[in-house]
């Protein structure tokens, strides 16, 4: 018997299990703008995209253990490197937008970044 063939049939499916798992759909794009009571261009732009994508955080789980079985991958935190990779990315797509649609021309200052476990919301003002 050959075991040097079954581990190579062990590493080829479990190599193939890891290709095929699909990407997760990338960010879905939001933006809204409007003029303020003060006359300024204010817009809300974010990036939204479906829970399972996040990378999640592990480590020690100081829940009872009765409920650590009932806590999903969906309630960890997501890593930080990932959000800020999030971030970036809203950031430079937002000034993509407009470039793009010549928007802010002058410039302009995200005034508040809001996180939920699913998206990101850039909020800010024209100059």
């Amino acid at each position: 018997m050959n075991y040097s063939y079954y581990a190579l049939i062990i590493v080829v499916s479990l190599l193939s299990a890891c290709v095929s798992k699909p990407e997760p759909p990338p960010p879905t794009e939001h933006y809204t703008s409007r003029i303020n009571d003060a006359g300024e261009f204010e817009f809300a732009y974010g990036l939204s995209w479906q829970p399972e994508a996040v990378p999640r955080q592990r480590g020690r789980n100081n829940a009872p253990r009765n409920l650590q079985r009932d806590i999903s991958l969906n309630s960890l935190p997501a890593t930080g490197e990932w959000k800020l990779r999030m971030e970036e990315l809203a950031i430079k797509q937002l000034k993509q937008k407009f470039n793009d649609e010549s928007i802010c021309v002058n410039g302009h200052s995200i005034d508040d970044i809001a996180w939920a476990r699913d998206r990101i919301r850039l909020l800010g003002t024209c100059q």
